[in-house]
């Protein structure tokens, strides 16, 4: 089945308009991250890429990305051409992800509290959130009243979905918080007329969708079975001194089967909720584990094609080898297409390895490292 992708221009008062002349596109949807976008086209069609426009693409029909356009670039190199525009840009999703979470969202910039504390399912803490920072019915105290069309999004009604979270927020990127609690859920901005909407959605679990080098629907993949970083992580929450609340959270398992303990402090002194600071040991014993998919690279095929037996963030089945199995998230799908060639080609992605959360151990270090001073700055 040939597949197609049609990449639409819309205007900053979000009025989808004609088709885009491009001629080659590279599109990139992420899980619990910003999507991205690409595309090169004649210069012809440079005013609809200016500031406050944006795309609409659809992939058989189907919309599956409207975002922002944000640094388009001009090439010219003779003066009988117009030139081309190379333009790039990202998902609507980047309205959210550019905000804070104020610890007094209802409340001016000098009347702040200490902390925004919210508790629940996951969807109701994330959306309260989003809500009360970048909703259209937030506080008129987080608009700029010199920027009246800076977008906002209408946040879809809370269904509670999501397993029971918490968290405490004092100028947190929205993103970080989505990231921290969003409970099995995705999250997506979706232009529906002329509103942008906030919403979650319930990842899947499909069994059926099972790839390969022996099914023909895996290019490559990347795994190991190594020992953790870190087998108990000792956290401290607030206090000083003997009067320091400490826990302990434990892989007992991993420790015995390598037969070695292994230590990791977590530095939580900013919060003082019992089961956010396990929580918080929990995730740290999750991110040391060095088993399973690194990196999966699949194809997209006609008896399982994206959109159509399984969806970004589903948990997918990977078999790297005959006998060895296992089950990962699609945390990317990569779309690239040459209008010249006619060429279009689908590449999922299992694992983190790319287009995901932390390229690399590094990464994940440095991102460990931010949080950990963003939130000694936040309690001070």
């Amino acid at each position: 089945m040939i597949r197609e992708l049609e990449i639409y221009s819309r205007d900053p008062d979000l009025r989808r308009r004609g088709p885009l002349p491009w001629e080659t596109a590279s599109i990139t949807l992420s899980h619990l991250a910003v999507s991205s976008w690409s595309l090169t086209m004649d210069a012809t069609a440079r005013d609809r890429v200016a500031p406050g426009w944006g795309i609409i693409v659809t992939l058989d029909r189907t919309p599956i990305l409207t975002g922002p356009v944000e640094d388009p670039e001009r090439e010219r190199t003779s003066a009988s051409s117009p030139g081309t525009v190379s333009v790039s840009g990202s998902d609507d999703l980047a309205v959210v992800a550019a905000m804070l979470a104020w610890p007094g969202p209802g409340a001016s910039l000098g009347l702040q509290g200490t902390s925004d504390r919210r508790s629940g399912p996951a969807e109701t803490v994330i959306k309260g959130y989003v809500g009360a920072n970048i909703g259209t019915g937030r506080a008129a105290t987080r608009r700029d009243p010199a920027a009246p069309g800076a977008r906002e999004v209408t946040v879809a009604p809370d269904l509670g979905r999501g397993s029971d979270v918490e968290f405490t927020a004092r100028f947190d990127p929205l993103m970080d918080i989505i990231r921290a609690c969003h409970g099995g859920l995705g999250v997506s901005v979706t232009q529906q007329g002329g509103a942008l909407v906030f919403d979650t959605w319930e990842v899947e679990d499909r069994p059926s969708a099972v790839f390969s080098h022996e099914l023909g629907n895996l290019r490559s993949v990347r795994w190991r079975d190594a020992m953790p970083e870190a087998t108990h992580a000792i956290v401290g929450g607030p206090g000083e001194g003997s009067a320091r609340d400490l826990r302990i959270r434990s892989d007992p398992a991993a420790a015995q089967a390598w037969r070695m303990t292994t230590e990791t402090f977590v530095d939580e002194r900013s919060e003082e909720n019992s089961r956010a600071l396990d929580r918080a040991g929990d995730q740290a014993l999750a991110d040391t584990r060095r088993a399973g998919i690194i990196e999966a690279t699949l194809a997209d095929t006609p008896r399982l094609r994206f959109g159509h037996g399984y969806g970004l963030g589903d948990r997918v089945t990977i078999h790297p080898e005959p006998g060895v199995a296992y089950t990962d998230q699609i945390t990317s799908v990569t779309i690239d297409a040459n209008r010249k060639d006619g060429s279009l080609t689908i590449t999922p992605a299992v694992g983190w390895g790319s287009g995901g959360l932390y390229e690399t151990r590094q990464d994940r270090e440095i991102a460990q490292l931010r949080r950990a001073v963003g939130a000694l700055e936040r309690s001070l």
